[in-house]
């Protein structure tokens, strides 16, 4: 007997109606066809509404559904070998008949039978069944859901012979429709999507796990590798090779315990720092599915080139994003379909924040998801990434906490000379050819283990920093992998001295990462050249500032006019910086000087970064000028001592040591002063020794009067001389003094003037002649200007004065 399902009116296909429309759109959505493949979503998946019109046209749907999963359940069903629903003309209205033809296992017999439904009592030309065999339901490991899966739908006119059936694509179906049905059903997408979805719910035995990408997953307290295959609701995959190419590739490897000791014993001839990093990466990052990391982390390799930093990581690399400005979309359709391993990205030029707030997305969610595009299908993936660069790169983001996190998120190497390998091209020039052999043998190694012991030997790593517990976990996989082929490759020893240096790195990345190493200079370079373009305002010439009185009286004018000035005042010079002269600054270091400051970013940030420079740096409401209506605002004021070599203050260190000798590092300033006093030193020669050795570093501790000297590094640099090796600059006032001796960068301006006149010369000439690096070059050109010898009329293009 048939199982109606009432009638199925002809408003429902109507061109014109929203629920039509809306029925295409989902169809597009939730099923894709390949050949004679056919694909249905969940019901979460469904539109709402369209399934509360059916239900409310349909009132009898759910207690029909009800029935069969009542008897399924009755008859202890194991297979279903097929469904079939009728779309019939009767009384000038349409019907839809639903047919199980079902195997099941009786309770009452003794053995297996086959269960029918009769598809109609009666023929008619006006009948058409729609068959579906070989069903299954796929438990999508990487979803965590479960959606179907039809082959062999096929149409057929009814005839009462089985063998007289006809099979066809269901796209000829209007063939075997009458013509009043053709004119009211235009477009069989509608009606193919609704027949579909009323299948949902009869699928509950043949259960088939897959992924929707490519990951290693837990089963049955086993490791497997699960087969690729494409979730509807899924993008289709862009990536080269694609996860499903991929996961073919990899599970038609065989490679024999011979092979593989071949491989990784060729493999230890990489056994550098970043070489042995990059592999027990790739290790820990093929358990992303299992291993219930709190973050995924990034390995950045940046430093000298050659050392084959790229070469190593394409070894073991899944995807390849090939851009240096690397955008959000690129990430996602290069890494969408990959559930584990991690891609590369190399020699980037630029990172935006919002590449920087995806990849920190990445990094702590448990899936990345992203629907994109008119259909509204989504990308989804979760993977690691290796960073690799010669040099750091711009990274633009808004606030030090966003820059604090994404550091934060890294395990970094530096690398230098000892890093390079002489003969790192003929050795990955023979692992290539084993690319995917290679990475197959760690997914053997790891399918080989109990993923509830890998759990418990990840979780049982004694340190609360998630970056250096992920790789130490994945330093000891790769231990074992070699010592369980017999291989001595890695020790405990050399695992410990690499997080040694990766945390050494780490500090040291911090302030790389910035850019700022002479940041007074660039910041004197801006307001300088912000001066120049003011005193030019009031017919003055650049060689006036060479006037401290001068210099003054445009200390207000500055102020108001970019939030920013310098002048001077007690023997000192100045800069003073408010909040919005602040953002200003940033954006012009930045952008100017390739700084990697954050857009957004507090005084007080600003002031200790530049302590730890060893700046004197203050934020307070100071007169910036000696006139009587001068403005005192609220500022970061910078310091600038008149010089940075402690020879020049050899009496003052003389008085100090011992005092630090007695006091066990401990000296009172006012004592001091009494003591400088007494052989007739001027006392802001204390003020001037005592900021100087700030800058070094060398004053540990201060409580109101007293500080705390280091004496041991004091007395190294009084007898080596100091760090920089003398005076590393003279930072007084703009005042015209001797021709600079030997200055190359004066000596080439004075020539090229002779050659050229009074016009300016550009940078790139200047830089060619001179033979200088651009760092050394900036230096002595702002050097140059404050001495006022020469001026920048235009940025990039210089005179002399």
């Amino acid at each position: 007997m048939a199982t109606s399902i009432n009638t199925f009116p002809k408003e429902l296909f109507n061109q014109n109606t929203n629920i039509k429309e809306s029925t295409n759109i989902l169809y597009k959505k939730e099923i894709s066809t390949n050949e004679m493949d056919y694909f249905i979503g969940s019901y979460s998946d469904i539109n709402k509404p369209i399934f509360k019109r059916l239900r409310k046209i349909y009132p009898f749907l759910d207690e029909e559904l009800q029935k069969i999963a009542t008897s399924s359940n009755k008859h202890n069903i194991k297979i279903i070998i097929g469904l079939q629903l009728v779309l019939a003309y009767d009384h000038q209205e349409y019907k839809l008949y639903l047919q199980n033809n079902i195997k099941l296992i009786d309770n009452e017999t003794t053995g297996a039978c086959t269960y029918n439904h009769t598809i109609l009592d009666e023929n008619s030309d006006k009948t058409l069944v729609f068959a579906f065999q070989n069903a299954e339901e796929i438990i999508d490991l990487f979803l965590k859901n479960k959606y179907y899966y039809f082959k062999n739908v096929f149409t057929y006119k009814y005839v009462p012979k089985v063998e007289d059936y006809k099979n066809n694509d269901i796209y000829a179906i209007q063939k075997y429709i009458s013509i009043d049905a053709t004119k009211i059903i235009k477009k069989m997408d509608g009606i193919r999507y609704e027949i579909l979805k009323m299948l949902y719910g009869f699928l509950k035995d043949r259960i088939i796990y897959k992924s929707s990408a490519l990951i290693l997953a837990e089963y049955n307290n086993k490791i497997i590798f699960p087969e690729v295959e494409k979730a509807p609701e899924m993008h289709d995959y862009n990536a080269i090779p694609t996860p499903e190419e991929l996961y073919h590739e990899l599970s038609n490897i065989n490679i024999d315990d011979n092979k593989k000791r071949m491989l990784l014993t060729e493999l230890t001839k990489l056994n550098k720092d970043h070489n042995i990093l990059t592999m027990a990466y790739y290790m820990g990052t093929l358990l992303i599915p299992i291993i219930n990391y709190e973050t995924t982390p990034y390995l950045i390799l940046y430093g000298d080139s050659n050392c084959g930093k790229t070469k190593t990581a394409n070894l073991f690399n899944f995807a390849n994003i090939q851009s240096d400005r690397t955008t959000t979309t690129q990430i996602m359709r290069t890494c969408h379909g990959y559930g584990c391993g991690y891609f590369v990205l190399d020699e980037p030029k630029t990172i935006s924040n919002d590449v920087l707030q995806m990849l920190k997305d990445i990094s702590t969610k448990k899936r990345y998801t992203k629907s994109y595009g008119k259909t509204g299908q989504k990308y989804i993936f979760k993977m690691g990434g290796i960073i690799s660069a010669n040099s750091i790169y711009e990274i633009r983001t808004k606030s030090p906490e966003d820059m604090q996190a994404f550091i934060r998120r890294n395990i970094v190497l530096k690398l230098n000379e000892d890093d390079k390998l002489t003969n790192i091209n003929n050795v990955v020039r023979k692992l290539e050819k084993e690319n995917l052999s290679l990475k197959k043998i760690f997914i053997d190694f790891l399918m080989s283990k109990n993923p509830q012991e890998l759990i418990i030997q990840y979780e049982s790593i004694d340190t609360d920093e998630e970056q250096y517990k992920f790789i130490i976990f994945g330093l000891r996989l790769l231990k074992e992998l070699f010592d369980s082929f017999g291989i001595n490759f890695l020790t405990d020893e050399r695992i410990n001295e690499i997080i040694n240096r990766l945390k050494e790195t780490e500090r040291e990345f911090q302030q790389d990462i910035l850019k700022d190493d002479n940041i007074v200079e660039m910041i004197e370079q801006i307001i300088y050249n912000n001066t120049i373009n003011t005193i030019s305002l009031d017919n003055k010439n650049p060689c006036d500032l060479t006037d401290t009185k001068v210099l003054n009286e445009y200390t207000d004018i500055l102020y108001r006019r970019y939030g920013y000035t310098i002048y001077y005042m007690d023997d000192k010079k100045r800069i003073a910086i408010n909040k919005v002269g602040q953002l200003k600054l940033i954006k012009t270091l930045n952008k100017q000087y390739g700084t990697n400051y954050p857009e957004q970013t507090t005084q007080e940030w600003l002031a200790e970064k530049l302590k730890e420079k060893g700046i004197y740096v203050e934020i307070s409401r100071k007169r910036i000028s000696n006139r009587p209506d001068a403005i005192i605002p609220r500022c970061l004021f910078i310091e600038i001592p008149y010089n940075y070599d402690l020879q020049d203050y050899s009496n003052l260190i003389d008085i100090i040591i011992p005092m630090c000798e007695i006091g066990q590092g401990w000296i009172n300033t006012q004592e001091l002063k009494e003591k400088a006093t007494v052989k007739s030193i001027e006392l802001y020669k204390v003020s001037e020794c005592m900021n100087l050795l700030k800058h070094y570093n060398l004053i540990e501790e201060e409580k109101e009067e007293n500080c705390k000297i280091n004496i041991k590094k004091l007395k190294n640099m009084v007898e080596i001389g100091d760090e920089s090796g003398g005076k590393s600059r003279d930072m007084s006032l703009p005042g015209k003094k001797e021709q600079p001796c030997g200055d190359k960068v004066f000596y080439v301006m004075t020539t090229l003037t002779s050659i050229f006149g009074s016009d300016p010369i550009d940078y790139d000439t200047i830089k060619e002649q001179s033979g200088m690096d651009e760092e050394e070059l900036d230096k002595a050109l702002t050097k140059l200007k404050w001495d006022g010898y020469i001026d920048e009329p235009r940025p990039g293009k210089y005179r002399m004065i």
